[in-house]
């Protein structure tokens, strides 16, 4: 029987046989860029990033750890800091536990950055699980047509966040004003619809397999603030999201820990309650 357990930011896949785990948006080099633009220093996440896949890895004797995309983060391969932070962070990631990799849309080249013993899959996906079946993908990309047809699809890329606000009272003013504090990393589990799927993709639509689950996961990288979703006015980043594939209100939102924080319309309504 499976068993599916949310971690501070990743999906670990539990059966009879073995344990996956899948992670999505490392973002490798974003301290980087940031220190250059801002003019200040970032301490790198590589280590720190490093130390939490391990740490999940002994916690539940992972099999194998899916990155799901954005390994790195500037989009072209020929950044100092790629070269000088991908290659090691990736031998000693091998050294931990079997690794796989979906690449992301900051991925290219990505395959002159990592040792042989990493296997690099194809940007439409892979389905790793049967009954129910698994399909993991970045979730720029239209998925092939095994991974659509997957019971459940699991992506990365929308860095799915919500933000809080808080009231703060004033007493020069007498009144109260709003303040926005920080976001906070979730994973939303909605539903896809895969015949608007295949008509974007121009194959043909199965009555039989009309709706799936869809998992969306946080990026792994602490710096990524990512794309509050209790704020959004347009669609969430992804082609499910952005061509109207998922149901966004009805979207079930979790904390990276597994607590259920309500659908999606429901902060929504709150934090604009909040802000009247």
């Amino acid at each position: 029987m499976m068993h599916v357990i949310m971690d501070d930011g990743s999906l670990v896949i539990q059966d009879s046989d073995r344990t996956d785990m899948v992670i999505t948006d490392l973002h490798l080099g974003f301290s980087a860029e940031i220190s250059q633009e801002k003019k200040v220093v970032i301490p790198a996440q590589a280590n720190s990033i490093l130390y939490r896949i391990g740490e999940l890895v002994g916690r539940y004797k992972v099999d194998t750890l899916y990155l799901i995309g954005d390994i790195k983060h500037s989009i072209q391969v020929d950044q100092v800091h790629n070269w000088e932070t991908i290659p090691k962070f990736m031998t000693q990631l091998s050294k931990i536990v079997t690794t796989k990799i979906i690449p992301g849309n900051h991925d290219g080249e990505l395959k002159t950055l990592i040792p042989r013993n990493i296997q690099l899959l194809s940007v439409k996906g892979i389905q790793i699980k049967k009954g129910p079946s698994i399909g993991l993908l970045h979730g720029h990309a239209w998925p092939s047509a095994e991974v659509l047809s997957s019971d459940i699809i699991i992506v990365g890329h929308s860095h799915p966040s919500i933000r809080r606000i808080k009231r703060v009272t004033k007493h020069s003013i007498k009144r109260d004003i709003i303040r926005y504090t920080s976001t906070i990393p979730v994973i939303l589990k909605t539903k896809l619809y895969k015949n608007c799927v295949r008509d974007k993709m121009n194959i043909d639509t199965d009555l039989n397999d009309a709706e799936g689950a869809l998992i969306v996961l946080p990026a792994f990288n602490r710096l990524i603030s990512g794309s509050s979703i209790n704020t959004l006015t347009r669609p969430l980043g992804g082609l499910f999201f952005e061509r109207g594939c998922a149901d966004t209100d009805n979207a079930e939102v979790y904390s990276c820990n597994e607590i259920y924080l309500g659908r999606l319309d429901e902060l929504r309504a709150r934090f604009n309650e909040m802000l009247k």
